[in-house]
């Protein structure tokens, strides 16, 4: 799983980690649980169920969750000022070909201490032909306040998230 979580995420700038979610993903995510608490009982298993399956992508849809990637305890701080209200539209977007873009809509998960954030990108047919085409370039974009950052969708994940927006 290690290996699959590598492929599906990216770095977007230096304090950014954007990791998409998937069937196989999620089913690990509940699997471990039900490992770790070993005695879980259905109701439990329910619950675990029902707090992954928002995760999953629809039809034409890509699902990812941001992380704060911090590593210095003396940026902790700081990192969480700059990226509240990263849930305001049109800050986070895939670029196609540089002249389209595909928004997410994202929403706060976790808490003001360990922020994650999820995303949904909603495709149009022709923006998803588009991002499905490898002749195409893709980027994934954020502009939030004095932040900036675009990285290329490249390789494995490219691939990945092809086949997600071929098999949703």
């Amino acid at each position: 799983m290690v290996a699959l979580k590598r492929k599906r995420t990216l770095s977007l700038g230096p304090s950014l980690l954007v990791t998409f979610e998937n069937r196989e993903t999620i089913r690990y995510y509940i699997q471990e649980a039900v490992r770790a608490e070993r005695a879980l009982k259905d109701a439990a298993v329910h619950q675990l169920i029902d707090l992954y399956t928002p995760l999953l992508p629809g039809p034409d849809e890509l699902c990812g969750v941001i992380q704060l990637n911090i590593t210095k305890k003396e940026a902790i701080q700081p990192v969480l000022h700059q990226f509240q209200q990263l849930t305001r539209p049109q800050t986070i977007w895939f670029g196609i070909n540089e002249s389209e873009q595909v928004y997410g809509t994202f929403e706060m998960e976790g808490n003001i201490r360990q922020p994650a954030y999820t995303g949904r990108f909603q495709f149009s047919k022709p923006t998803r032909d588009m991002f499905c085409d490898p002749n195409t370039a893709v980027s994934l974009v954020i502009r939030h306040d004095s932040y900036h950052a675009s990285s290329p969708v490249q390789n494995d994940l490219r691939t990945e998230l092809i086949q997600d927006l071929q098999t949703n």
